[in-house]
């Protein structure tokens, strides 16, 4: 009995040193763990708006409310509250009333999807001040949200 005793309590032992230097070793690659969760979470987040963008695009020739869905050839939601739009060249053929529609409808869908997959906490402020956009065509800049408006768009052109 004495011999059970002495091997559980070194049992014991050990395991408490084991687990204090377990805890120790993960409480160093906790950082890298977080910034890992949120590049997952943006890559989810980009998945998903993907998605919705090819759900949109589908409809375009049914439905007037999804004109120039076409145009967009990519986005990418880039975290805090940023996207970067990239459209085809025959996003110009668009008029400016119905881009800065497009690029507002895109908004709110990327901000619905957002709320709808939790991916990002959004106040209702957020909300209603939309999201940081930047919409590029061959990789130049043609438009970008003004400072103090997320939904309205200052075009180059």
């Amino acid at each position: 009995m004495k011999k059970l005793t002495k091997t559980c309590l070194s049992i014991v032992a050990c395991l408490s040193i084991a687990g204090g230097s377990t805890v120790a070793i993960n409480s160093v690659s906790t950082i890298p763990t977080v910034t890992a969760a949120s590049r997952e979470k943006i890559d989810i987040a980009n998945r998903d708006i993907a998605s919705y963008l090819a759900n949109c695009q589908q409809y375009e020739s049914n439905d007037k409310q999804f004109q120039g869905f076409t145009s967009i050839k990519a986005i990418s939601y880039q975290g805090k509250n940023r996207v970067k739009i990239t459209v085809n060249d025959d996003f110009y053929n668009l008029s400016k009333p119905r881009r800065d529609l497009l690029i507002d409808t895109l908004q709110n869908g990327i901000l619905g999807t957002l709320m709808d997959d939790q991916q990002e906490q959004l106040a209702e402020s957020d909300i209603h001040k939309g999201i940081y956009t930047k919409v590029y065509l061959n990789n130049q800049l043609i438009g970008q949200s003004s400072k103090n408006n997320n939904r309205q768009i200052n075009w180059q052109k």
